[in-house]
């Protein structure tokens, strides 16, 4: 005659222990990998605010009749305040125009700029010292 074959509980709890500890592991790491994402996110919204920042300064210092051409994915808020304001295009809608607490990106430029709101290709000139900014999609 055979035997049945039979698991014993010691067996099943340790199967039990080690897919709860499994679990909780990969709840971590969908966590770090999240948390990764949103540094991304801001870094590459950083750079992109570093990168205006850039252009408005060397087109100061150039003098009149400077010009650079660039395009952007965000949407970019240049204040006359030498302020500049990166933030997703995701993130706008026609009734509030204000994104979630922490997702937009500041930094700061040196020179004279009206205010501009622009997203794509985009054209900065430098007009009797001046900063003019001309959407070239518009």
């Amino acid at each position: 005659m055979g035997t049945r074959g039979q698991v014993s509980m010691e067996y099943m709890f340790g199967f039990g222990f080690m897919l709860l500890l499994l679990l909780v592991l990969l709840v971590f790491i969908f966590d770090r990998n999240r948390e990764l994402g949103e540094a991304k996110v801001f870094l590459d919204k950083k750079s992109e605010c570093l990168k205006f920042s850039a252009l408005l300064n060397s087109l100061t210092t150039a003098g009149d009749g400077a010009e650079a051409h660039t395009s952007t994915p965000y949407f970019v808020t240049i204040f006359n305040t030498s302020l500049i304001n990166v933030r997703e295009i995701a993130n706008i809608s026609s009734e509030n125009l204000s994104a979630k607490p922490g997702s937009d990106v500041t930094c700061t430029f040196t020179g004279i700029s009206p205010y501009y709101q622009f997203t794509g290709p985009v054209t900065l000139r430098n007009v009797q010292d001046r900063i003019t900014i001309s959407n070239e999609t518009a």
